[in-house]
């Protein structure tokens, strides 16, 4: 069974491109795993988010590939982590399951069944963790810590 991967928050994101084009090119996708960007220390992206100033913290527990933790560059954090919440809840409500599922009835009903019911569970338990998250943004407001990091040599 194919279980692709799509990620929220590339550079070229914008709300106008992910409204609708990611859910309809989804359609016939048996389930999926969706992600928001996240930025890694000691790599190349979390260098250049550092540098321009878009981490937004550095509490490690909140890079967990489901949490906004930089500043997108076409829209705010909370927008971005909504338009995710909105791509999670229609693509696994249970009209968008049934609709993808009749394919998959024939080849591993158990495993498509099995996913796409937890990741819809993964789902409502995200919308507590993100009120609580930017509640906790809002009240903290923490800076990322002052590192000095030369931007790279060119080649």
């Amino acid at each position: 069974m194919l279980n692709p991967e799509t990620e929220f928050g590339l550079k070229f994101s914008s709300p106008a491109r992910l409204d609708n084009a990611r859910l309809r090119s989804m359609a016939s996708v048996p389930s999926i795993s969706a992600n928001i960007l996240t930025p890694y220390p000691g790599t190349y992206l979390f260098d250049r988010l550092l540098r321009e100033g878009r981490i937004l913290h550095t509490n490690w527990s909140f890079y967990d590939h489901t949490t906004v933790c930089y500043q997108p560059k076409h829209m705010g954090p909370e927008e971005l982590a909504e338009r995710y919440m909105d791509f999670r809840r229609r693509f696994f409500s249970f009209s968008s399951i049934l609709k993808r599922g009749l394919p998959q009835l024939r080849v591993a009903p158990l495993i498509y069944v099995g996913m796409n019911l937890a990741y819809r569970k993964t789902t409502r338990l995200l919308e507590s963790h993100y009120r609580e998250y930017f509640n906790w943004l809002r009240k903290n407001k923490p800076a990322p810590a002052p590192v000095a990091i030369p931007a790279p040599a060119p080649s």
